[in-house]
């Protein structure tokens, strides 16, 4: 049965929007996991690579990525790492979408603990992932963002 307006206490209200609010926090420590895992492993570079190409990730196609890149001041250490790093996340965000699309159908399904629960295990997943292939494989920021798709695709596929 849906939630009616009539009856409804600020306890059950806490209770029903708590699971969405954990699943926001969550996932934005999804980034602050990678970008502790890329400066610790990968070095300053693969850091800098990162943190000046994100804030595009969701304003342009890949065909601008390069042009893009260099004028933002990317040097030759970084250039590679800044086009792969935002190529994988460009591919990944399907994935992604549907993991909120979902949190979205968990909570009109009166379900909200469930969509917790597939973010939670995504972001542990890309974190156990990230110390694996960035801390102890030491395949830099390309390697940890490779994998992060998958912790997604878990998510997604569990849901459909």
């Amino acid at each position: 049965t849906m939630i009616s307006t009539s009856g409804v206490t600020y306890r059950k209200l806490f209770r029903y929007v708590m699971p969405s609010v954990i699943t926001m926090i969550f996932t934005s420590i999804y980034n602050i996991v990678d970008g502790f895992f890329i400066l610790n492993f990968a070095g300053k570079t693969a850091f800098a690579a990162v943190n000046l190409i994100m804030p595009l990730l969701m304003l342009i196609g890949q065909i601008f990525l390069p042009a893009i890149a260099r004028r933002m001041g990317a040097d030759d250490a970084m250039y590679d790492t800044c086009i792969i790093y935002a190529r994988i996340n460009l591919c990944s965000t399907p994935f992604f979408t549907l993991q909120v699309a979902f949190q979205s159908f968990c909570n009109a399904a009166e379900k909200p603990r469930l969509g917790l629960v597939l973010t939670v295990f995504t972001g542990v997943a890309n974190m156990i992932l990230d110390r694996l292939f960035v801390g102890v494989f030491s395949w830099g920021a390309r390697g940890g963002r490779r994998w992060l798709p998958r912790s997604a695709n878990v998510s997604a596929a569990f849901c459909l």
